[in-house]
């Protein structure tokens, strides 16, 4: 529940600030729901389970900074402290690179 609350005040925040990029209300009922499976699988332990749907997320999205901020997270989550500040601080996502 701490992990929801945060990520929301995040979410909100980033909606916020990058108004010019995509956000929640742009992706499809089905990839929000697989955006809200992927923070609870996250919330749940699997953070690795996570980043393979986010990234797929991201692929479809690259100019949703949601999504880049919840790689991010996710990374951080599993110890890639490198690929967390690029995804959470990402502005293009062309520049960073996914787990291939």
């Amino acid at each position: 529940m701490k992990h929801a609350l945060l990520t929301l005040v995040m979410l909100l925040s980033a909606l916020v600030l990058t108004a010019q990029t995509g956000t929640l209300h742009d992706l499809s009922a089905k990839d929000l729901n697989r955006l809200e499976k992927a923070v609870e699988l996250m919330d749940n332990g699997m953070p690795e389970t996570a980043i393979d749907i986010i990234e797929t997320l991201v692929k479809v999205y690259p100019d949703n900074y949601d999504i880049m901020y919840e790689l991010g997270y996710a990374y951080n989550v599993t110890g890639e402290a490198t690929r967390s500040t690029i995804w959470a601080n990402a502005k293009k996502p062309s520049k960073p690179t996914t787990r291939d």
